[in-house]
C-alpha cells in the first residue's frame, strides 16, 4: 500500500511515528497462510482528529 509512511501523533504532534498499512485483502492471505480462519471482520473510518487519517480494519481470527 503507498500510504506507508510517518504520521505525527495526535497528543504530541512533534513526534512522528512509521506506521506499515495493509489492505485487507493481504491481512486476509497472510492470516489465512499461516493457518487461520476468519471469524468476525468490522470496519470503521477514523475518529473527528483523534486517530491515524486511515480507515480501521478489525479481524478475529482462530488458528486452525
Amino acid at each position: 500500500m503507498d500510504r506507508d509512511g510517518y504520521f505525527s501523533v495526535v497528543y504530541k504532534p512533534e513526534v512522528k511515528m512509521f506506521i506499515n498499512l495493509f489492505t485487507e485483502a493481504e491481512i486476509r492471505k497472510y492470516l489465512e497462510n499461516a493457518g487461520f480462519r476468519i471469524m468476525r471482520v468490522e470496519r470503521r473510518e477514523p475518529k473527528s482528529g483523534m486517530e491515524f487519517p486511515f480507515n480501521k480494519l478489525f479481524i478475529t481470527a482462530q488458528k486452525l
